[in-house]
């Protein structure tokens, strides 16, 4: 059985994680969509990537990690769309 006090300290934080997520807040109007995609960078960390523990993706080159690591990125952001 949890205490009050674990429940205040838990609805607390709470609290403070949807103030700060209200203030951090922008619209789609706030990005600047001038700005262009820079295909030369990966576009998440690569331990994030599905293939990166393979052995076989070591043996990739460079341009085809970048690949890689591109596409799995643009899956991500398809599954929140």
């Amino acid at each position: 059985m949890k205490s009050i006090a674990t429940e205040r300290r838990r609805l607390d934080t709470l609290r403070t994680l949807n103030r700060k997520s209200r203030d951090d807040a922008f619209g789609l109007e706030d990005l600047d969509w001038s700005r262009g995609v820079d295909r030369a960078k990966p576009w998440e960390p690569e331990g994030l990537g599905a293939l990166w523990f393979l052995p076989s993706f070591g043996s990739l080159t460079p341009p085809e990690r970048l690949r890689c690591n591109q596409l799995h990125a643009l899956g991500v952001c398809e599954q929140f769309v």
